[in-house]
């Protein structure tokens, strides 16, 4: 019973609305007056025309519009793109530069290592020698 209902009530209400679809669209002023004539063909012919022109005019608009935006979007992109390989050089000279500075430091404290050392085995070899002389000096007296 329920199912009868509702059929009845859903398959009348899917024709009306596809139905009234065709009833309400566009349609030439013409349209339902009998056969127009070559003069009134011809004005809707000229009408279509212009509004295709227009639609047409108004795509390539569009297109151009959206080439624009990709043409800046494309800039914005290879400006970014400059502004990220200037900082990475930047960056990368500076740790170029940090690298020489610790180099430079640590040739720095080996250089200064080394004359510590040298100056200590000289210390060591006048040690030596007076030590080598005090008892050169105590054999012989």
């Amino acid at each position: 019973m329920k199912k009868r209902l509702l059929a009845s009530l859903i398959i009348p209400s899917f024709i009306a609305l596809f139905s009234s679809t065709t009833v309400l669209a566009e349609k030439p002023s013409w349209a339902g007056q009998g056969k127009p004539s070559s003069q009134e063909r011809e004005q809707h012919r000229d009408e279509y025309r212009d509004s295709r022109e227009a639609r047409h005019e108004e795509r390539r608009e569009n297109r151009e519009g959206r080439r624009d935006d990709r043409k800046a979007r494309h800039e914005e992109r290879r400006e970014n793109r400059e502004g990220r390989r200037d900082e990475h050089h930047d960056d990368r000279e500076a740790r170029h530069e940090e690298r020489r500075e610790n180099r430079e430091s640590r040739h720095d404290d080996r250089d200064a290592r080394h004359e510590e050392r040298r100056e200590n085995r000289e210390r060591r070899r006048d040690d030596r020698e007076a030590r080598h002389e005090n008892r050169q000096g105590r054999y012989d007296n």
